[in-house]
């Protein structure tokens, strides 16, 4: 239980030291995109979110629960049938992306290269979930708080960069912003891949067991499979509804952008209490 305690600690600090960082990347946005640009931007990125969420299938929670479960003999058989399960929700949900993303309205005001980036965005948020998971489980809370405040810390200063040296369109300059968010999480995977290479050298030197893959299979299913549907359709109505409230604004005669910012304004306190959500450990 102390473990517990200390694991939640760090990582409360690594949020609030997150939530300081967005904040500065949200002046940086506000100032450089403008209001208009600024409303699509908070407009768009709860769809990224929902893609997200399909990606990461819950997984940090169920591979952390089953870890924690496991002796460590177990550790390597348990992250090999992790890494086969991501492989197949990464592959099916890129698979769905490239069909459903080109045909939704939504993306018309949009440049074409934000769709390309929430397809990629997929096996790198695939990925990462099971490495969190293993880290979380393993209660190496410490390596997910130092990801979590790299991921801010790179957005903006990759914000920073792009906006200081460059003059974009209003489009150019919002996908911009999220290419900057996608650069952040590659590099949070390039981190956490390292320290999993690590940790998983020090594992195969130990003697280990096999898992059954049905068995595994079953165990991080039962996990993923009912949270992942609390998520999505919490994940799929947010992502509607920043269209819907700029729509409706606009069906009673508000002007695009005066509804763009309206829209913007009703989201910002959402995606700060969403942002919370997955920072916590499991009690082991």
């Amino acid at each position: 239980m102390n473990s517990f305690f200390r694991g939640l600690l760090v990582l409360s600090l690594a949020a609030f030291v997150g939530e300081c960082l967005e904040l500065f990347i949200n002046v940086v946005l506000a100032r450089e995109l403008g209001d208009e640009a600024f409303g699509m931007y908070m407009a768009i990125l709860p769809t990224m979110l929902f893609v997200v969420v399909l990606a990461n299938m819950e997984l940090p929670v169920s591979i952390s629960k089953l870890i924690a479960e496991q002796e460590p003999n177990y550790h390597w058989s348990v992250l090999i049938h992790a890494l086969k399960l991501a492989t197949v929700c990464a592959a099916t949900v890129m698979l769905l992306a490239v069909w459903i993303l080109p045909m939704l309205p939504v993306f018309d005001d949009y440049h074409t290269g934000i769709q390309w980036l929430m397809i990629l965005l997929v096996p790198v948020i695939s990925f990462s979930a099971v490495v969190k998971g293993y880290l979380i489980g393993a209660q190496k809370t410490g390596m997910i708080a130092i990801a979590n405040v790299l991921k801010r810390t790179c957005q903006l200063l990759g914000l920073l960069f792009v906006f200081s040296f460059f003059s974009w369109e209003s489009d150019t300059a919002i996908f911009m912003a999220l290419l900057a968010l996608k650069l952040s999480e590659l590099l949070v995977l390039t981190y956490l891949v390292t320290v999993f290479i690590i940790n998983m050298r020090r594992i195969k030197k130990a003697k280990s067991s096999t898992m059954p893959w049905a068995e595994a299979r079953k165990k991080l299913l039962a996990v993923s499979v009912p949270t992942t549907g609390l998520r999505v359709f919490h994940s799929a109505t947010f992502a509607i509804k920043p269209f819907l409230i700029t729509w409706a604004l606009g069906n009673a005669g508000m002007i695009e952008s005066i509804a763009s910012l309206n829209t913007e304004s009703s989201l910002v306190l959402r995606s700060r209490l969403d942002s919370f959500q997955h920072l916590l450990p499991m009690p082991c």
